[in-house]
C-alpha cells in the first residue's frame, strides 16, 4: 500500500472514530438533558399539587419558570409524543414532545389539567462548535501531511528516470525536512557517481589509446622483420592484443549504455565458427556437435564475443584444454572437464573476482552481453563436467 493510501485510510478511520465519539457524546448530552427535565418537572408538579394560587395568577409564575400555559390542552395532547409518565396518589404527570419542544401535562385531582409548554431549549451550539473545531483540526492536519509528502511523488519519478539511465536528473530540493534532506543527499551522491563514471570513461579511453599507439608501432616494426616465422608469431600476438582492446571497448560501452545494437538474422553456426576463430588457438580445441541448428536475431559482434569468452574460459580451466559445444533447439551448451565453480556463481560474474578460482573479465562480459541481448545463462555441474547453457527466447 502506498504511503498516500495509508494516510487516507488513517484519515478516514479517525474521521469515523471522531464522528462516532461525537454521536455518543450527543446521545449522552440528550440523556443528561432529559434527566435534568425530569428533576425540573418534578418540582413543577410538586408546586402545582401544593399551591392554592388560582390559574390566572399562575401564568406569571410559570412564565418566570420558563413555561407557558397552553389553553387547548386536550386537543394538543392527542398529537404529542409521550416521553415519560409518572403517576401518584394525587396527580398524573406526562412529559410530551413535539419536535424539539417539550410539554408538561399535569392532571391533579379535582382540578382542570395543565398543559405547560417548556420555553427553554436544549442548545447544541457548543457541541457543534467543538465538533467543527475537531474535524477542522483533523482535516487540516491531513492536508498538511499530504502536502508535506507531495515531494515524494516527484522524488519517485526522478528515481525512475535515474533507473532508466538518465544521469542528468536533479534531486535538489529546498527545505529542511527529512524528504528535502534525503533528496539533497541523493543529489550529492549522484554528482559523485557521475564524477566516478566520467573518470572511469576518461581512464579507459586513455588506457586504450595508450595501448593502441605502441601496438601500431609494433606492427610496423614487425613488418620489417626478415624472419617470416617470427613475423607470423608476432602478428598473432598483436592481433590478440588488438582484439582484447576492442573487447574492453565493447564492455565499457555496454556498462555505460552507449553501445548501439545492430540486430540482424544469423545462423548460429556462423556465430560459433567466428567465436572459435577469435580464440586464435594453434590446435583444434573446440568440438562442435550440431543437433538442431537455428536462426538467431541478434547483434553478431556481441554474440560472437559472448561465445568466445565462454569458450575461452572453458578451455583455460579444463585439464585437457578442450571444450565441447552442443547446438540444440534455441539453446547452445558449452561443456568442459574440470572442477566445479565453488561458492556463489554470481561472484564469478564480477570483473577480476579476487577468488583463486576467478574467471577474469570473461564472465563479466558474458553477463552484460546476456542482459543486453535478453539471453538466459544457466550453469550446472555433473560427473566432473561444467555445463554452461545459453538459452534464446
Amino acid at each position: 500500500m502506498k504511503i498516500v493510501r495509508k494516510i487516507q485510510f488513517i484519515f478516514y478511520f479517525l474521521t469515523v472514530v471522531l464522528f462516532s465519539l461525537l454521536y455518543l457524546r450527543y446521545k449522552l448530552d440528550s440523556i443528561q438533558y432529559q434527566k435534568m427535565l425530569l428533576k425540573r418537572y418534578d418540582k413543577v408538579v410538586s408546586f402545582l399539587i401544593h399551591t392554592k394560587t388560582n390559574r390566572h395568577n399562575l401564568q406569571k409564575t410559570f412564565k418566570e419558570l420558563g413555561f407557558k400555559i397552553e389553553k387547548s390542552s386536550q386537543n394538543l395532547t392527542l398529537n404529542l409524543k409521550t416521553v415519560a409518565k409518572k403517576k401518584s396518589r394525587n396527580a398524573i404527570a406526562k412529559i410530551l414532545k413535539d419536535g424539539n419542544s417539550y410539554y408538561l401535562y399535569v392532571q391533579i385531582k379535582e382540578k382542570k389539567p395543565f398543559l405547560l409548554k417548556d420555553l427553554t431549549k436544549q442548545s447544541h451550539i457548543k457541541f457543534w462548535l467543538v465538533a467543527l473545531v475537531l474535524f477542522g483540526v483533523l482535516f487540516f492536519a491531513y492536508i498538511g501531511i499530504i502536502q508535506s509528502i507531495k515531494p515524494l511523488k516527484e522524488l519517485e519519478k526522478k528515481v525512475n528516470r535515474l533507473k532508466n539511465g538518465d544521469l542528468n536528473v536533479s534531486f535538489k530540493l529546498k527545505g529542511k525536512d527529512e524528504i528535502a534532506q534525503i533528496s539533497n543527499t541523493l543529489d550529492d551522491a549522484l554528482k559523485s557517481l557521475k564524477n566516478i563514471i566520467n573518470s572511469r570513461k576518461l581512464f579507459l579511453r586513455a588506457i586504450m589509446h595508450e595501448l593502441k599507439t605502441p601496438l601500431a608501432r609494433g606492427r610496423v616494426i614487425n613488418s620489417l622483420l626478415k624472419d617470416k616465422q617470427s613475423q607470423k608469431e608476432f602478428k598473432k600476438v598483436f592481433d590478440r592484443l588488438e582484439m582484447i582492446i576492442d573487447e574492453f571497448a565493447k564492455v565499457e560501452q555496454l556498462i555505460s549504455d552507449r553501445y548501439i545494437l545492430k540486430i540482424h538474422k544469423f545462423n548460429i553456426i556462423d556465430i560459433l565458427e567466428q567465436s572459435e576463430e577469435m580464440l586464435m588457438t594453434d590446435q583444434k580445441r573446440v568440438g562442435l556437435n550440431i543437433k538442431e541448428p537455428f536462426i538467431v536475431q541478434s547483434d553478431f559482434s556481441l554474440l560472437t564475443l559472448l561465445f568466445k569468452n565462454l569458450l575461452d574460459n572453458a578451455i583455460k580451466y579444463s585439464p585437457d584444454k578442450k571444450a565441447e559445444v552442443i547446438v540444440e533447439k534455441n539453446r547452445v551448451i558449452i561443456k568442459n572437464r574440470g572442477e566445479a565453480i565453488k561458492g556463489n556463481l554470481e561472484q564469478f560474474y564480477e570483473p577480476f573476482n579476487s577468488s583463486s578460482n576467478s574467471l577474469g573479465l570473461g564472465l563479466y562480459a558474458v553477463l552484460n552481453i546476456a542482459k543486453t541481448l535478453d539471453l538466459k545463462i544457466e550453469y550446472s555441474y555433473k560427473n566432473k563436467i561444467n555445463v554452461f547453457s545459453v538459452i534464446f527466447a
